[in-house]
């Protein structure tokens, strides 16, 4: 179903230009079924999206980025970005084509594996869907939508419009190769947005664009800059820890991919989470669940915070300051979710040890670390670590450091549970615990390592 629209080559000033690449432009044999639509979703809204349907503007395409979104700018309604109505693809030369979902094309040739914690706190490696290239699954636009819905109220999330089903002119539902149906999901979407990554990527250690004091040489002002620099990426996860808490609490919206790109920063400060087509909310769990889903959310972003924030800065002042307790990138996580449930000294306390833990671990692997960013710091392209065949392997060694994440949330919402049910877990021994998440992260590790050969 791929079908190359338009061409949109991104110039050296910064501004996007754009030129047809075809001469005859082919239009989808699908239609669009309404499943979601919000008060704000007039019916210009309506009408936009099914011209895009069937004759896509490209001239309107803004803040062109590779994947299933595609931002407008629509006249008389403003920003507006579909999810799974289109793609953009982006070749070496930075020329963007808009293309259609492809829904039997499989984004990867394995399966990949994720993180369960059930209700015993047993830590499993469970097998997550197939993606395919572009494509969106029609429950995961009807999520994405009524999970935006949520997080708008609560101040931090966007403004879903509608969601919709795609469906073959015989009117039967168009699927993917998972045999789910797909569709796709619309937001208004805020001017001038970046992600939470460019503000962590921009400081990697062996960027030039490092913020250096003029006019000194002074060793001591060079460290107490760099560790300014530091602590303001510890003030970034502290903000996600933030969102994470009033999406958890407020929205009640749990199993977030918590990646940097995954949190936006408008111009006035304020962050939102987007993404959330894969969500579960509350009422879809049996209540026992809820609280070992969310002891697995909060330790896989503290341990995507460490693995991020070591391999970017992997040097000898970094780990001076992390061995010495001058940095504590756990502080700033754990301040920011149970700053409002707990005193500080008690999860200070929990933020000290874990760090202490980090150290040892460091020590113990310290030699496949050293060689993971060598090799990475040579490679790096400025983009998200995750993405690449070595910032995976290292965020795959740090699974390992997974039982000592989850040890930590573990204590800390029991000492919480007195506020809300919801964090209700059962009492296990901390060593009985730690064996049994160690035992799940390296079966985990083994299982995804294994399927990725193959693949």
């Amino acid at each position: 179903m791929s079908i190359m629209v338009h061409n949109i080559p991104r110039n050296t000033s910064g501004y996007t230009t754009i030129r047809s690449a075809a001469s005859k432009s082919v239009l989808q044999l699908r239609t669009l079924h309404l499943t979601r639509r919000s008060h704000s979703c007039g019916d210009d809204v309506l009408h936009f999206v099914e011209m895009a349907n069937r004759h896509p503007n490209t001239d309107a395409i803004v803040a062109p980025t590779p994947g299933r979104s595609v931002v407008f700018a629509v006249s008389n309604i403003g920003l507006v970005k579909t999810k799974g109505l289109f793609g953009l693809t982006e070749d070496k030369s930075n020329i963007y084509a808009l293309v259609s979902p492809e829904p039997e094309k499989a984004y990867r040739s394995y399966i990949e594996y994720h993180l369960h914690l059930d209700k015993t706190l047993n830590l499993h490696a469970n097998p997550g869907r197939r993606k395919f290239w572009y494509s969106l699954r029609a429950a995961g636009a009807e999520k994405e939508f009524d999970c935006q819905r949520r997080l708008s109220a609560a101040g931090i999330g966007v403004e879903s419009l509608a969601a919709f089903r795609f469906q073959k002119p015989s009117g039967l539902p168009m699927i993917d190769a998972n045999r789910d149906e797909v569709g796709a999901v619309v937001f208004k979407w805020p001017v001038d947005t970046g992600t939470l990554g460019a503000d962590v990527y921009a400081r990697a250690v062996w960027n030039s664009n490092i913020p250096t004091i003029p006019h000194t040489t002074s060793l001591e002002l060079e460290r107490w800059s760099y560790r300014q620099m530091l602590q303001s990426i510890g003030h970034v996860y502290e903000s996600i820890a933030q969102i994470r808490n009033a999406a958890t609490i407020q929205a009640n919206i749990y199993r977030h991919a918590g990646h940097l790109e995954n949190f936006i920063r408008c111009p006035n400060g304020r962050i939102l989470m987007v993404d959330t087509d894969t969500c579960i909310l509350a009422e879809e769990l049996p209540q026992d669940e809820l609280a070992p889903l969310l002891v697995r959310d909060l330790s896989s972003d503290m341990l995507r915070m460490i693995a991020t924030v070591s391999l970017l800065h992997w040097n000898r002042t970094c780990l001076d300051f992390i061995e010495t307790g001058q940095f504590n990138p756990f502080l700033y996580y754990l301040r920011g979710f149970f700053g409002s449930l707990l005193p500080l000294r008690a999860i200070d306390n929990i933020a000290s040890v874990l760090l202490d833990q980090y150290v040892a671990w460091i020590v113990e692997f310290r030699h496949f670390l050293e060689t993971l960013a060598l090799a990475y710091s040579r490679d790096w392209d400025g983009s998200a670590p995750h993405r690449s065949p070595v910032g995976s392997k290292w965020r795959r060694l740090h699974i390992f450091f997974t039982p000592h994440c989850m040890l930590a949330i573990y204590s800390l919402l029991q000492q919480a549970k007195s506020r809300t049910c919801a964090f209700a877990l059962p009492d296990i021994a901390p060593d009985r615990l730690y064996s049994m998440w160690l035992e799940g992260a390296n079966h985990f590790v083994k299982k995804a390592s294994d399927l990725e050969l193959d693949g």
